[in-house]
């Protein structure tokens, strides 16, 4: 991989997470009106998001282009939909709030990884 590659990937990442940190910091603050929540968020977003895309790119670059990756995001998001459901749940027990149910922590981060990735998918169609 070249290094202008490399720099192109690098810079998408970092939009893609500040993307994802603005549009699901703003849902998760919306929905739990808790600012615990929104720190929490954005710590599990700092974690999830570029272990997402960084995979996401080496799939594209290595196994052939936009369609190995449509396929690796479709994949990668509902895996990451669990995990940050589990996270949020963990962290809302060890917190000792219990405010959510594992369900209704499952569906938020269902509505915010949705509206982030056609967050996402907006931005990009803007930018070509």
């Amino acid at each position: 991989m070249a290094r202008t590659e490399l720099l192109a990937g690098l810079t998408a990442m970092s939009a893609a997470l500040l993307l994802t940190w603005a549009v699901e910091g703003i849902v998760t603050l919306l929905l739990t009106k808790n600012k615990k929540y929104l720190m929490f968020n954005v710590w599990v977003n700092a974690l999830t998001n570029p272990i997402l895309n960084a995979l996401g790119i080496f799939v594209a670059y290595r196994f052939g282009g936009h369609t190995a990756w449509v396929i690796y995001v479709a994949v990668g998001e509902v895996i990451v939909l669990f995990a940050e459901a589990w996270l949020y749940d963990a962290f809302d027990r060890l917190s000792g709030d219990t405010l959510k149910s594992r369900l209704w922590y499952f569906k938020l981060s269902a509505v915010t990884n949705a509206l982030s990735f056609a967050a996402g998918v907006v931005m990009n169609v803007m930018l070509k």
